[in-house]
């Protein structure tokens, strides 16, 4: 168990090292200069899963014993975290202490969301609401204003069009979630409809043949999408080193074009939801119109390659967003 969690760290390692960020982890002046890399990110491991402990603990509100459990056994491990850290670090057990501090956060977000329906409201959450009907509200002043400018002199300020945008993107950024996305697309309904298909023993075997081949290739294609966002964020330096071939680069258009299809999504959702809901139509076509807007005037304004390498940071900023709204969600 401990040469798996060891393996799990490693691909930690693996993924700062790619991305660069483990040149700034080392440059940072919290920790003492001598200190290697691996107990630098051991520390950081510990930190930033002790905060999420501590948020699901603050999000677990209600009398519901698994719910009261979960917030009791996520505040204690949440105030450990550190103190194990000072402990296992020191220790030189730096590589099993992180893959657990992985593992062990990982574990605490699938048991958060099967407790999704029996949690009641608390005041996290209901802050976490406040501040996502903040930024649709900014996002949405920001853009009039900006509308009004462009149609008064014949042109808006740049900071208020993308800082509307971007205010609007926030927003609704638990819907970048990849999982979510391919849900939408009816790509994980449609392996299970095929992997059905091919056990019920009346179709011919021909046919159970093909719908299993199918099934099983749009489930492969369903986990590999979870994993996109990872990919396209390792995939310039893999290429850079001779790793990878140099058509994994297109990886790198994977926050544009998740971007791209959060905003036909939210389109065609708001088209379904128009005589039913105009309100939440509304919303949902000013949030996606937004969205293509600012992606076409990212692409026209400035070059590929640099618009290639601004979306990872937004779309970092959405992953953020969209962990805290999405785990503040009482849906499964």
């Amino acid at each position: 168990m401990a040469a798996l969690l060891a393996r799990a760290f490693d691909f930690v390692l693996l993924v700062l090292d790619r991305t660069g960020a483990g040149a700034h982890l080392a440059a940072l002046p919290f920790f003492p200069a001598a200190m290697p890399l691996a107990s630098r990110a051991a520390w950081a491991l510990a930190l930033l899963g002790a905060a999420v402990l501590l948020f699901y603990s603050s999000l677990a509100a209600g009398p519901d014993r698994g719910v009261r459990a979960f917030r009791v056994v996520t505040l204690l491990a949440g105030c450990l975290l550190p103190l194990l850290a000072a402990r296992l670090v020191a220790a030189g057990l730096a590589r099993p202490f992180g893959g657990a501090v992985l593992a062990g956060t990982f574990a605490a977000g699938l048991v958060h969301r099967a407790l999704a329906r029996r949690r009641r409201e608390s005041a996290a959450s209901h802050f976490l609401e406040g501040t996502r009907w903040l930024l649709e509200i900014a996002g949405i002043a920001l853009f009039c204003v900006a509308a009004v400018l462009y149609t008064r002199e014949g042109r808006a300020p740049a900071f208020m069009v993308f800082g509307g945008l971007l205010c609007l993107r926030l927003s609704i950024a638990d819907l970048l979630d990849p999982s979510r996305l391919a849900k939408q697309t009816g790509l994980a309904a449609s392996a299970a409809k095929d992997l059905n298909a091919a056990r019920r023993g009346k179709t011919p075997a021909l046919r159970r043949g093909t719908r299993l081949f199918s099934g099983l290739l749009k489930s492969a294609l369903a986990i590999v999408w979870v994993f996109l966002p990872l990919l396209a964020v390792v995939a310039p330096a893999e290429v850079a080193r001779g790793e990878w071939p140099r058509p994994a680069l297109l990886l790198a258009l994977y926050p544009a074009g998740a971007l791209f299809l959060t905003g036909v999504l939210l389109l065609t959702g708001a088209a379904r939801r128009l005589a039913t809901n105009p309100f939440e139509a509304a919303r949902g076509a000013i949030v996606g119109a937004g969205t293509l807007l600012w992606l076409w005037l990212a692409f026209n304004r400035t070059s590929v390659g640099e618009t290639v390498a601004v979306l990872p940071g937004l779309y970092a900023a959405e992953t953020l967003a969209g962990f805290l709204f999405g785990a503040a969600s009482r849906r499964r």
